[in-house]
């Protein structure tokens, strides 16, 4: 999913600044990280804040920047693939299925979701958690080798609900695409306007 400038518009301000001795480059890097800056605060921090704990910083960690520079044009948003803690959502339960096994969910922003693990309901803590079960088992190869995989079951491990990645791509709609073009090309506009107001830059002469 992706927002970009258009050719004809990039195209034009770049005689416009061509005129002026002045480079589109910056201009459009700017607009990149300011953007992608803009989208993440005001955008997605509002909504995940509300179905996730741990404070902005937690959510920013699970959201990262990759800012436009020399080398790139383009600026990105990186959402975390690794799933969340079942417990660090700020609204869980589970549902029963037998006496000692019961079926975890978290509250999304789309409604509730199925987490990756189970509760004892009648355990003392009825914590969230999983396990990874493995075995042992000979699988023939062509030739006659064997190979040989051997499978256990693990400690229990805190449940892991969706992760941030999930989130992201639901929030992803027409309209809200639709709007963060609208701010990336509303602060391409502010920077060429800033940029064109400077004025024609002299050529630094070489000593």
């Amino acid at each position: 999913m992706k927002v970009t400038l258009t050719t004809r518009n990039v195209q034009q301000a770049r005689e416009d600044l061509g005129k002026l001795n002045r480079r589109i480059d910056p201009v459009v890097r700017g607009t990149c990280n300011t953007t992608v800056t803009t989208v993440r605060k005001t955008e997605l921090l509002p909504d995940l804040s509300r179905i996730i704990g741990g404070g902005r910083r937690n959510i920013n960690r699970r959201l990262i920047i990759k800012r436009a520079g020399s080398k790139r044009t383009n600026a990105r948003i990186i959402p975390s693939s690794s799933g969340v803690l079942v417990e660090q959502y700020k609204k869980w339960g589970f549902n029963a299925v037998d006496p000692t096994r019961a079926i975890v969910w978290v509250q999304g922003i789309t409604g509730r979701k199925i987490a990756a693990g189970f509760v004892n309901p009648k355990g003392s803590k009825r914590k969230p958690l999983r396990t990874e079960s493995r075995r042992t088992a000979s699988v023939g190869k062509l030739g006659g080798a064997q190979r040989t995989y051997r499978y256990g079951t693990a400690k229990p491990e805190p449940a892991l609900g969706p992760s941030v990645a999930y989130w992201f791509h639901l929030m992803m709609t027409g309209a809200r695409l639709s709007k963060i073009q609208t701010i990336l090309v509303n602060e391409f506009d502010r920077r060429l306007q800033a940029e064109i107001a400077k004025g024609i830059r002299t050529p630094t002469r070489r000593k």
